[in-house]
C-alpha cells in the first residue's frame, strides 16, 4: 500500500480500462437481453432460451465435441514391438515405418495385420546393430502459481470438483478464512517484492496444516523461479497462500482443504530446483527394418517432489531407461509382439477441461489469422464469469452433468443447430474480446465498440424475426407453475 501511494498516477491513465469494462458490460447486456428475448419468443413456449455473447459459443463447444465423439469411427492399427538385448541391458523398440511403406493409412498408421506380423517375424531370432544413439539433457521449471481457470481445471482433474465448487472454495479461503490471495485472477505471475514475504508465508502454512511441514522444510528460499516477474503482473497476481495463521486446517471443509493444498503446493514449488532429465533416442537396424526406442531418465526430481503435473506421458516406451550404447554395437532379439491398437475419440468435457477450453479458445479455431489474434486475448469470458456461465447452461438444461462429464442435452443441440454460426462460433466471440482489448489499450473508443455491437444485435434480431420458429423441447422453466401461498392458521390461546 505504501509503495502504491508513493507512486500515484493520474486517473486518466486508467480511463481506457474503465471504458473496456463498461464496453464488456454493455455488450453482454445488448446481446443477452435482446437475443434471449427474441429466441424465447420464437420458441413458442419452450421456456427461457438464453442466448449470450459467451454462453452460446461455450454451449457450441460442448455440442460439437459430443457430435465429434458420436460420429467417431475407430481405426484399428498395429504396432510391431521388439525387445532387444544390449550388453548393458534390455530395451523395447517399435517399428519405424518408412514413408512409402505399403499398408499405411493417411496418418502413417499400419493398418494391415499380415504386414505387421511379417515385420515382427522378420526380426525374430536375428541380431541387430545400433544405427544411432542420441541423448539430450533437459530441464523443466516449476509450474506457475494458479490462475482461477487453471485451479478449476486441476481441482476437476484431481478431485472431480465442479468449476463453481472450486470457485466457492477459493472465495471462502480468501474471504472467510483469509488463507489465500484474491482468487479471480487471470495472471499467474507474482510481484518480485513479494519474495520477501516467503518465509512468513511458509511458516504460516506449516502452522495451518502441519502435514505440509515436510515439503516446506525442503524449500530453498534463495531460488527464484520464473513466477517472480513484475513486467508480467496484471491487475492481480497468481493465487498463493497468505501469512495468516489463525485458522486450523480442521476448520475447513474437505473440498476447501483440497483446494488450499493445491494452492500451497503450487507456491512451494517456486522454491524447489528445476526438474532435470535426460531424453534418449536410439534407432536399431534388425531384420531389414528400423526400430526406434525412446527413454527418459530423471536426474533431479526437483519440484516434482511437491507437485506432479496433471498430464501423463503419452507413450509408455518413453518412460523406459535405455542402456548406454554406441553406434555400431550389436544387439540380440529377445522377443517380439504386434500390439493391436485402436484410435480413440476426443474425451468428453469435464468442468475443468471446459473451463480450460474457454480460456484458450484459440486452440479450437482453424483459421490461422483468427487463431493468432485470439492467442493474445483471454478467450471466452473471464476468470470471474466462466463458472457462472457453465452453471447457467446447466440451469437452462442446455447441458447436463453425468459424473465428471459435461454433456449437451437434446435441447442444447437443437438450439446450436438452429442458431446462425455467427452466434455459436467461439472465434467470433474471441474477436469481440480482441476489440475489447483494443478499448483497454486506448486504440478503440467505447462509442465505436458499442455502435458495432448495436449494429450486430439489430441485424441478428431482424434475421431471427424473419426466420422460422425455433423448435425445442420444453425446459423446466416452461413447466414451472406458480403455487398459491399457504394460508396461515393460528391457534387460539386460552387463559389458564
Amino acid at each position: 500500500m505504501q509503495k502504491a501511494l508513493a507512486s500515484l498516477k493520474d486517473n486518466k491513465v486508467y480511463t481506457p480500462l474503465r471504458d473496456a469494462a463498461e464496453a464488456r458490460s454493455r455488450a453482454d447486456w445488448l446481446v443477452g437481453m435482446n437475443l434471449t428475448r427474441c429466441y424465447t419468443l420464437k420458441s413458442n413456449g419452450a421456456g427461457v432460451v438464453s442466448v449470450g455473447r459467451v454462453q452460446t459459443p461455450t454451449l457450441a463447444l460442448v455440442v460439437r465435441r459430443d457430435a465429434e465423439i458420436e460420429s467417431f469411427v475407430p481405426v484399428q492399427f498395429y504396432v510391431p514391438v521388439t525387445t532387444f538385448r544390449h550388453a548393458n541391458g534390455d530395451y523395447k523398440a517399435v517399428w519405424k515405418a518408412p514413408a512409402d511403406f505399403v499398408g499405411l493409412d493417411a496418418e502413417g498408421r499400419l493398418i494391415n495385420l499380415p504386414f505387421a506380423q511379417d515385420i515382427s517375424n522378420s526380426v525374430a531370432g536375428k541380431q541387430g546393430q545400433v544405427l544411432s544413439f542420441e541423448s539430450q539433457d533437459g530441464q523443466e521449471g516449476p509450474p506457475l502459481p494458479f490462475t482461477l481457470s487453471k485451479l478449476q481445471a486441476s481441482a476437476s482433474a484431481k478431485f472431480g470438483l465442479s468449476a463453481q465448487d472450486t470457485l466457492n472454495c477459493a472465495q471462502a479461503l480468501y474471504e472467510v478464512h483469509k488463507l489465500t490471495s484474491y482468487p479471480r485472477t487471470d495472471c499467474p505471475y507474482l510481484p518480485e517484492s513479494q519474495r520477501a514475504d516467503a518465509r512468513l508465508i511458509l511458516a504460516a502454512v506449516t502452522r495451518v496444516n502441519p502435514a505440509l511441514a515436510g515439503i516446506v522444510q525442503k524449500a530453498d528460499l534463495s531460488l527464484k523461479s520464473a513466477a517472480w516477474n513484475d513486467a508480467k503482473i496484471a491487475a492481480h497476481h497468481g493465487i498463493i497462500p497468505t501469512s495468516h495463521d489463525q485458522v486450523s486446517i480442521n476448520a475447513l471443509s474437505d473440498p476447501e482443504q483440497k483446494v488450499y493444498e493445491l494452492i500451497v503446493r503450487a507456491y512451494v514449488c517456486q522454491f524447489y530446483p528445476r526438474h532435470a532429465f535426460t531424453k534418449t533416442v536410439t534407432v536399431t537396424d534388425a531384420g531389414g527394418h528400423k526400430w526406434e526406442a525412446k527413454g527418459r531418465v530423471v536426474k533431479t526430481p526437483g519440484w516434482r517432489l511437491v507437485m506432479q503435473p496433471d498430464t501423463k506421458d503419452k507413450d509408455e516406451e518413453d518412460s523406459q531407461t535405455l542402456p548406454l550404447m554406441r553406434v555400431g554395437d550389436s544387439v540380440d532379439w529377445v522377443d517380439g509382439r504386434v500390439d493391436h491398437r485402436v484410435t480413440k475419440p476426443p474425451a468428453r468435457f469435464t468442468d475443468g477441461t471446459l473451463i480450460a477450453a474457454m480460456s484458450s479458445v484459440h486452440k479450437l479455431v482453424t483459421d490461422p489469422k483468427i487463431k493468432a489474434r485470439l492467442k493474445e486475448t483471454s478467450g471466452l469470458g473471464t476468470e470471474a464469469t466462466r463458472a457462472n456461465i457453465l452453471e447457467t447452461l446447466l440451469k437452462r438444461e442446455f447441458l447436463e452433468r453425468k459424473g465428471k462429464q459435461v454433456l449437451s442435452t437434446e435441447r442444447g443441440r437443437l438450439l446450436v443447430a438452429a442458431l446462425p454460426e455467427v452466434l455459436t462460433d467461439p472465434g467470433v466471440t474471441g474477436l469481440w474480446e480482441d476489440a475489447l482489448s483494443e478499448v483497454a489499450a486506448g486504440t478503440r473508443t467505447l462509442q465505436d465498440f458499442e455502435e458495432r455491437q448495436r449494429a450486430f444485435v439489430t441485424k441478428r434480431v431482424e434475421a431471427a424475426k424473419a426466420g422460422t420458429a425455433l423448435v425445442l423441447p420444453a425446459g423446466t422453466t416452461a413447466k414451472a407453475s406458480v403455487s398459491k401461498p399457504k394460508r396461515r392458521t393460528f391457534k387460539k390461546r386460552t387463559a389458564k
